[in-house]
């Protein structure tokens, strides 16, 4: 599963992970945060809410575009919008930066002789992933050209990498702390996917915030090393797990093979904020077993705010964008968890979902019963 990098493969797969359509225009309007606020057209009561996005390994608030069409990126000022996706993240919004991102654009000048040739290679591939990636997803960037930081064409540190631990979770709470001092009269909604899901999950147990009303987790996983027992293959032998933890050690410098993981802050998280949880049946990268057992560990303690929502054909990158139906469900079943506690809504798409958000909290037998997934040690 993980391989040491080549330095030149590398740069190749930040340029092809992370170009999309841009186009140049002087100045940034608010335009889109209007429309885009206008979807959530049922506001229970008058408190305002506000979102926190963090997105996966290696990944900018870029991808927050699978949530929500159209949006002013706060880190760099671009303009981004999505005809892929749903629309389950309003504004006003923050986005976590993870340690290893580094958003600077690749225009910037330095002496430094490698990064000479990654800026290079990223001007130049740029181009050729314009066109696929506007077909493929509908992606347009608006540059800002007063902004030295880009969502779009960035890079990233391997080494730095830190899979929801210490770090990662520093990062979550320096953002959420800027955030509500940006925003100090609103409710907060937190918004995760893989990664960014389990820093927030960790960051719920650890630190309880207050203004946190709800939060969506999207592929989350529960330890690596269960992650590692079905990715790809389920009941991998022994020898074959510990050389890909050994590869995740040497490449990722900065994971820590026996730091806490959400399976470990599964027996602490308080259960007065709300969770749903989402996972994929052909999720390969963070299996649905891993998402299955906290969702049941909680049950089993007693949280009764826990919510499950298993998606039939989706991939870990693609569960609002690749089937209309997994979409669909997945759209509706968010806006009928927000109704349900009090945040703002879409009617239309909320009433659609009630439903199915109805099954969302199953028993452990009704799981194993529908779903014949492969049970490992760590599945129980």
């Amino acid at each position: 599963m993980f391989t040491r990098p080549k330095s030149l493969m590398l740069t190749i797969l930040v340029i092809l992970s992370s170009c999309v359509p841009r186009r140049k225009e002087s100045s940034i309007t608010e335009v889109v945060i209007i429309k885009n606020n206008a979807f959530f057209d049922v506001s229970p009561g008058s408190q305002q809410v506000s979102y926190l996005y963090a997105p996966g390994l290696m990944s900018s608030e870029l991808k927050m575009g699978r949530y929500c069409p159209e949006f002013i990126a706060g880190a760099s000022g671009e303009r981004i919008s999505w005809k892929a996706g749903g629309h389950v993240i309003g504004q006003p919004h923050s986005a976590v930066i993870f340690p290893e991102i580094d958003l600077r654009k690749p225009g910037r000048f330095t002496l430094n002789p490698i990064t000479i040739i990654s800026n290079r290679m990223r001007r130049d591939i740029y181009p050729l992933m314009e066109r696929y990636m506007h077909e493929k997803y509908g992606i347009t960037v608006i540059d800002n050209p007063e902004s030295s930081k880009t969502v779009v064409n960035y890079n990233f540190s391997v080494g730095r990498i830190n899979i929801a631990q210490e770090n990662d979770i520093k990062a979550l709470r320096k953002t959420y702390t800027e955030h509500i001092t940006r925003y100090p009269n609103t409710d907060v909604v937190l918004y995760g996917d893989s990664r960014g899901a389990a820093t927030i999950f960790n960051f719920i147990a650890i630190d309880n915030p207050a203004q946190v009303k709800a939060a969506v987790l999207e592929g989350i996983f529960d330890a690596m090393p269960h992650v590692m027992k079905h990715c790809i293959y389920s009941d991998k032998e022994e020898h074959v797990e510990k050389r890909l933890s050994g590869t995740l050690s040497l490449v990722m410098r900065g994971y820590k093979k026996n730091a806490l993981s959400p399976r470990d802050y599964a027996e602490i998280i308080a259960d007065d904020i709300p969770i749903l949880l989402v996972t994929s049946l052909k999720d390969w990268v963070v299996p649905p077993q891993c998402t299955i057992y906290l969702y049941n560990r909680l049950r089993e303690r007693g949280h009764q705010k826990v919510h499950l929502l298993i998606l039939q054909h989706s991939s870990h990158s693609g569960y609002m964008l690749e089937d209309a139906r997994d979409r669909q469900l997945y759209e509706e079943v968010v806006h009928a968890f927000y109704q349900r506690y009090g945040l703002p809504y879409n009617q239309m798409k909320a009433y659609a979902g009630q439903m199915a958000f109805a099954s969302t909290q199953p028993s452990c037998e009704h799981i194993r019963n529908m779903h014949k997934l492969f049970q490992c040690q760590l599945c129980v």
